[in-house]
């Protein structure tokens, strides 16, 4: 393969929410399957995957060197800086990455501690409070879809003065599944399960509505 000079351009950052989203006035489509458009980023959008390991260790190989190592899944950290951006969105963002709800709440108003983001329900179903973010490339052709994302500590920091106020965003993308129920046995009540395996953590698909 032949390598050449990488330059995505221009970002457009979308969003979409869980549907009980549907009825904030964000001043765009309020379809619950539509896309909100963020903002544009002003500068480069660093992604930074994080993969954890956990060494397996035994006598014979001593303390320092793992006899195996675990994967232990991953996560990625998203930083941007956004102008133009859309203030009922990031604010719709704030909202539901406290666990509230952005139809009723108005930012700043913090709602319980303790609160599931997820809500043990499916992505963009009504409850569900993780965002969907996506990466627009329309220069490359080589976009970036994180399905279950959060702003994160710092989650936003907007300067106020004289000069344009971009907007520093930082999220968090996790590989988030919802339970599923198992069958009655017996007459037991079902029991939820989380499995790992195949849970997308981003893919490389643009969402088109």
């Amino acid at each position: 393969m032949a390598r050449d000079v990488v330059i995505n351009g221009e970002c457009l950052v979308l969003t979409k929410f869980g549907a009980h989203v549907l009825d904030r006035p964000l001043g765009q489509n309020n379809s619950s399957s539509a896309r909100f458009e963020l903002g544009l980023s002003s500068r480069e959008i660093r992604i930074t995957p994080r993969f954890v390991h956990r060494d397996i260790n035994v006598d014979d190989f001593g303390s320092d060197i793992p006899v195996e190592v675990l994967n232990m899944m991953a996560d990625v950290t998203i930083r941007m800086e956004l102008v133009h951006y859309d203030k009922d969105v990031l604010d719709a963002c704030q909202i539901e990455s406290q666990g509230g709800d952005a139809s009723r709440t108005t930012v700043g108003s913090l709602p319980p501690a303790g609160l599931p983001l997820g809500n043990f329900v499916q992505l963009l179903a009504s409850g569900c409070h993780f965002i969907s973010l996506n990466l627009t490339s329309p220069q490359l052709n080589f976009p970036w879809r994180f399905r279950a994302c959060y702003l994160t500590g710092p989650p936003v920091e907007i300067p106020i003065g004289t000069e344009r106020t971009l907007a520093q965003v930082n999220w968090r993308a996790i590989p988030y599944r919802a339970p599923t129920l198992g069958v009655i046995v017996s007459g037991f009540s079902p029991f939820a399960e989380v499995m790992s395996s195949g849970v997308p953590l981003f893919d490389r698909t643009l969402d088109t509505a």
